[in-house]
């Protein structure tokens, strides 16, 4: 897909149990906002949640990793100490 970014900032995943294949083949997704209310808590399946995102970057520059596709990096980047895919959001928007 031609897809980029995704605001998902809104998004209310406390009670989300599976992700399985959720961002799969989103080749050219490179940012994905989320808020501090993000949850994976419950999550028990995050099989090949990130498969082929080779372009998503988090929001304080973690890179995507081919053999970290699960639910390990679903959060909010905090750098070396705290590493993930998502940024921070919600996305800007354009004035």
């Amino acid at each position: 897909t031609n897809l980029t970014e995704l605001d998902l900032s809104g998004w209310d995943t406390e009670n989300l149990v599976s992700t399985e294949s959720m961002f799969h083949t989103c080749s050219n997704l490179t940012t994905i906002y989320v808020s501090e209310t993000w949850k994976m808590n419950k999550v028990t399946n995050s099989a090949h949640m990130f498969d082929n995102c080779e372009k998503l970057v988090g929001g304080s520059n973690t890179k995507f990793v081919s053999n970290i596709t699960d639910k390990t990096y679903a959060r909010i980047d905090g750098g070396e100490s705290a590493p993930g895919y998502l940024t921070k959001g919600p996305a800007p928007t354009d004035a």
